[in-house]
């Protein structure tokens, strides 16, 4: 294989439980990998979160926009002890392919994904269709925008947002020069972004690395909080991060 990252440093933010198959694929083209969790995910589990299981048969459409939401979503459903075969009439939307692949393994296939992998653009893919009356669900983050929720209420559909985790700041113990003489830094959301700031905030001017993100939002928080330049691949997941970092090398 080819190893045309041997001999860089990579930095890796985004959660333990997410970073192994992003680890995997950096390690296999020769990058000295260290995950440095910026965040961790807690499920929610509360009388808003099982009234709406209970009646989660009623709903026409599930939008899902992070494979955190699938996993957690079904997580909750199993222990509310409702079967799967109550979403057997509901469709499935969800932000890309990663998505949609997470989606399947628990036996249920998208019925929407925008060419383009974000909120927004499914937003715009459900302008096409007619929503009025429709009850629509999203799942989500409890620190997630709410402007996919407002769009498709202004469409006429009845949305109901529910926050199923919570991102929270883990406890961390980190040697600055770790991140001070990084070849790259890696996130993936802007929650990772704003507590790597919390974290590193005396040492981000000595940063000399190139800064990877997954998206046009988290590239925006970076912009923000730690004034720097950064990159964004064409697909917002980790291969297209990949292959960002792979053609700076080249």
């Amino acid at each position: 294989m080819n190893k045309i990252l041997e001999n860089k440093s990579i930095i890796i933010t985004r959660s333990k439980s997410q970073s192994q198959e992003f680890k995997n694929k950096l390690t296999d083209l020769g990058a000295s990998v260290l995950v440095i969790p910026m965040i961790e995910i807690k499920p929610l589990f509360n009388p808003e979160i099982i009234s709406i299981f209970n009646k989660i048969s009623l709903y026409d459409w599930i939008i899902f926009t992070s494979t955190n939401s699938i996993e957690i979503f079904f997580y909750l459903l199993n222990k509310s002890q409702i079967n799967q075969s109550e979403l057997i009439n509901v469709k499935f939307a969800v932000v890309g392919n990663k998505t949609k692949d997470n989606l399947q393994s628990y036996g249920f296939v998208a019925d929407l994904i925008p060419k383009s992998f974000t909120a927004h653009n499914i937003l715009e893919e459900f302008k096409k269709l007619d929503l009025r009356e429709s009850k629509i669900l999203l799942p989500t983050s409890k620190i997630a925008k709410k402007d996919l929720f407002y769009g498709l209420n202004k469409l006429g559909a009845l949305a109901d947002f529910i926050a199923i985790y919570d991102n929270i700041k883990p406890d961390l113990i980190v040697d600055s020069k770790e991140i001070i003489n990084a070849d790259y830094i890696t996130f993936t959301s802007p929650s990772t972004v704003e507590n790597f700031y919390d974290f590193f905030k005396d040492d981000i001017d000595k940063i000399r690395g190139k800064i990877i993100c997954i998206g046009s939002v988290t590239q925006n928080k970076v912009s923000e909080l730690l004034k720097k330049e950064s990159l964004i691949p064409n697909d917002f997941n980790i291969d297209g991060m990949i292959n960002i970092i792979i053609d700076c090398e080249k």
